[in-house]
């Protein structure tokens, strides 16, 4: 049991961190009936930021001798913050006129965006996974279709849809940085900086697009704790961590299993139920998770 746990420690890591995002949804759900995004967003990254780049020094082995400098470890953790924010913001401004099912499939691209863009740094992505992504794509586009896309005039992206998935590039882009730099940062202080990078730019947009009340912070208080410290100082950070471990292509498949896990949230806390094709597409997207894990040669 310990020989198959250190084997695949980076993907029991990556696979906590995509239950933790995933049930974060019900908390974020119910966030935006009290504040803005922009809002939500800021008032998180700040107390990520807060948090991680004290404790990323204060936990340093002041022992092991350092593979790149502060400076850099800066640079590269605004690289990836900006990156998240990105993502996160077109995501949002996106959903304002997509439904949030369409939305979620559209941002689950990403895993398909992952070894393609991953082509342009010479990150060559074996057959196998590329059909696990795409099948897995195959399988959100089935747990979606029957409250996304119905009501929809094509299924092809158009308008609004667009924004979507340009968020889902970003994302990608975000986790091609990380994969890049993973082995050589302080993985805390890395998580430390692009939340504080995405907490400032957010702060600046709410401050000239939304109203905070005393009011609407009360009543979401819950929800932005658990996304600050679970969310964003905890699963980003073993994000990080897992993708030392892991290939890019297969850990964005792995983490797209926060889909399934929000789905499941919400059955769970939300009291709803799983339809039929629902439980089909989570299904396709478990197998092509466990698949991209076995190494056939091996077998």
């Amino acid at each position: 049991m310990l020989d198959i746990m250190k084997k695949y420690k980076g993907s029991i890591i990556l696979l906590i961190t995509a239950l933790i995002w995933g049930f974060a949804f019900v908390f974020q759900k119910d966030s935006m009936n009290h504040i803005g995004p922009f809002t939500f967003l800021g008032i998180r990254g700040l107390i990520a930021g807060i948090i991680l780049i004290p404790l990323s020094f204060l936990l340093e082995n002041k022992n092991t001798e350092k593979e790149i400098s502060y400076k850099s470890e800066i640079i590269i953790g605004l690289l990836s913050g900006l990156f998240l924010f990105l993502g996160s913001a077109f995501q949002q401004i996106g959903l304002v006129k997509v439904s949030a099912t369409k939305g979620g499939f559209l941002t689950s691209t990403y895993i398909v965006f992952v070894p393609v863009l991953g082509l342009l740094f010479k990150k060559k992505t074996s057959v196998k996974n590329w059909l696990c992504a795409t099948l897995a794509l195959v399988g959100f586009f089935i747990m979606c279709s029957g409250g996304a896309f119905n009501n929809s005039k094509s299924l092809l992206p158009e308008g609004m849809d667009f924004v979507v998935l340009m968020g889902a590039v970003f994302f990608a882009l975000q986790i091609i940085v990380i994969d890049k730099f993973a082995l050589k940062v302080n993985a805390t202080r890395l998580n430390g900086y692009a939340f504080l990078l995405v907490g400032i730019v957010s702060s600046i947009c709410a401050l000239f697009n939304e109203i905070l009340t005393l009011q609407g912070l009360k009543s979401s208080i819950v929800a932005i704790l658990y996304v600050s410290i679970f969310s964003s100082c905890i699963a980003y950070t073993l994000q990080i961590v897992g993708q030392k471990y892991t290939k890019p292509e297969v850990a964005s498949l792995i983490m797209s299993l926060e889909s399934v896990f929000a789905l499941l949230g919400g059955v769970m806390f939300l009291s709803e139920t799983l339809k039929y094709y629902e439980i089909i597409g989570c299904s396709i997207i478990f197998i092509c998770v466990i698949v991209s894990q076995i190494n056939f040669k091996k077998v």
